[in-house]
């Protein structure tokens, strides 16, 4: 939904092992509540739930080779990690905690 470079650009960072997690929060809206340029002021949920886990393995296994036990870090294992450390007021685990 957002311009090529900005989702090109995610993904580099996703390859190169930059980004902590991945999340929905499970709430459809339609594209006409995704456009603003300001990423804050939109709607967000898309993808949902339902389609979080298989465009994730899509695009980082059967597109760019990444491992799929990289995808469930991303998707579980960090996320956990990073939730329960901001919910007792620490700081999250170190990057290689989920190997």
């Amino acid at each position: 939904i957002r311009p090529a470079a900005e989702r090109a650009a995610l993904w580099e960072k996703v390859v190169a092992d930059e980004v902590d997690f991945v999340s929905s929060d499970h709430v459809a809206w339609p594209l006409s509540r995704k456009s603003d340029p300001e990423f804050s002021k939109n709607g967000s949920g898309v993808p949902g739930l339902e389609t979080l886990c298989p465009a994730l393995y899509t695009g980082m296994v059967t597109e760019r080779g990444l491992a799929p036990s990289r995808v469930a870090a991303l998707l579980a294992v960090l996320a956990t990690f990073a939730l329960l450390a901001m919910s007792l007021g620490r700081r999250p685990p170190p990057d290689d905690a989920a190997e």
